[in-house]
């Protein structure tokens, strides 16, 4: 019943979580999604960037997203963007 959930970038990134999102989101039930340690999108391999990817779409269902770090560097803001599928605003 979470309308608020909690996630970091690697548990984002499975299909579960994914069925999950597509579940809650079709019965509107769901608000936002929080991305705590957002910043290991820079610090993993490319391989499971793009599965991140699939977050921005939420945007099109109405769904807030939300990005917490407390140790991205804004040297590394823009690759954040970049790599988050985000364009800054």
């Amino acid at each position: 019943m979470a309308q608020v959930v909690l996630v970091t970038p690697e548990a984002a990134s499975t299909k579960a979580f994914s069925r999950f999102l597509l579940e809650k989101a079709s019965t509107g039930l769901l608000d936002r999604v929080v991305v705590d340690e957002c910043h290991t999108v820079l610090d993993t391999g490319y391989s499971w960037r793009p599965k991140l990817l699939l977050l921005s779409q939420l945007v099109e269902q109405r769904c807030q997203l939300v990005y917490l770090t407390a140790t991205l560097l804004p040297a590394d803001i823009d690759a954040f963007y970049y790599y988050s599928g985000l364009n800054p605003a």
